[in-house]
């Protein structure tokens, strides 16, 4: 009976296989289904060499490629007429450049090795169409990278079982992104908190929403979609920077910002000067620690640089406190007050 049940599959599935190798037009589910159909093949029947050598092209589209590697070997081993192990080790080759260009922000490198793997085969691959769509968010290539998200999201669908939802909190993540850059600030709330009801600890999704909320979002937009396990206090409090009218500091002069900088440690003056210089695009040679902010950043900018002071350092900035601060040292010594503290639990 069983051996009847292995030889009736194998006709299933090598029709079936026959028929979504040569049919351009076949559904998406089609591929899903494959899978499942030449896996159950090789359960009830290891030595099935077609079904092997389906799963492993089927495991390299979907960029499982060590599995792949596995099936195809042992199609060979089994008789198969021919094996794309070659092609496998050539994806290998180019979504590992494509990791190491996207650690080290190649962006250009990154976009050509992605752009290669999805020739070479791995279509239904995620990760190589984030790296895509990732790239080109950095390079400022927006349209494409808006046309490329939807081709990304498409390509998901295929990957996912007939009825199941998308489950990729880090495509929402660069709808977000894109969103913004767009300025479409709504439509990034949206991904965002959809994001994050996948992804409750992601940190990028996090800064993706206090993003949009900075980029003008009112309070009581926002502060919904805020995620359960990070605070967006200074940004989900204050859509813009809005500086007090009434300072309670002023502006340090040559002299007295020289000694208050002795008494801190370098490493958080150094900080702060980076990320205003990361932030608003500034000269480091133009900013010292007596330099008043204003002369440095724009409103928006302000916000983006206090939010990024908050993740760097793992504090949260009072919206008031920080509006009071003047000069490049005030910030630099309210960071140090605020590290003094103890953490809340």
């Amino acid at each position: 009976m069983a051996a009847a049940a292995a030889a009736s599959l194998r006709q299933v599935v090598t029709a079936h296989c026959i028929a979504s190798t040569s049919s351009a037009a076949a559904i998406r589910s089609t591929r899903v289904q494959a899978v499942k159909e030449c896996e159950l093949a090789i359960q009830l029947d290891p030595n099935f060499a077609r079904a092997h050598q389906r799963l492993g092209g089927l495991l390299t589209r979907f960029g499982k490629l060590d599995e792949a590697m596995w099936h195809l070997h042992k199609s060979e081993e089994l008789g198969a007429e021919r094996s794309d192990t070659g092609k496998v080790g050539t994806l290998q080759e180019h979504i590992s450049k494509a990791g190491t260009a996207t650690a080290n922000q190649d962006w250009d490198e990154a976009l050509r090795q992605a752009e290669m793997a999805i020739q070479a085969g791995a279509d239904l691959t995620m990760d190589v169409w984030k790296i895509r769509v990732k790239a080109l968010l950095q390079l400022r290539r927006l349209a494409e990278a808006e046309k490329v998200l939807q081709e990304a999201q498409q390509a998901e669908s295929a990957a996912l079982w007939p009825g199941a939802a998308s489950s990729d909190s880090e495509l929402l993540c660069l709808r977000a992104e894109i969103d913004i850059a767009l300025g479409s600030f709504e439509s990034a709330a949206v991904a965002s908190e959809q994001a994050a009801r996948l992804d409750r600890e992601n940190k990028e999704i996090a800064r993706t929403m206090k993003k949009a909320c900075a980029r003008g979002f009112s309070l009581r937009l926002c502060a919904p979609r805020v995620s359960a396990s990070r605070s967006l206090s200074f940004a989900a409090r204050r859509s813009v920077w809005k500086p007090s009218t009434r300072r309670t500091t002023v502006r340090c002069s040559a002299d007295a910002s020289g000694a208050a900088a002795a008494e801190l440690d370098p490493a958080v003056i150094e900080k702060v000067i980076d990320i205003i210089v990361e932030k608003a695009g500034v000269e480091r040679g133009q900013i010292k620690p007596h330099t008043g902010l204003e002369e440095l950043v724009d409103s928006l900018d302000q916000v983006e640089i206090m939010m990024s002071l908050e993740d760097e350092y793992h504090i949260e900035l009072d919206e008031q406190n920080a509006a009071k601060l003047s000069t490049v040292m005030d910030v630099a010594k309210y960071i140090a007050e605020e590290m003094k503290k103890p953490k809340s639990k």
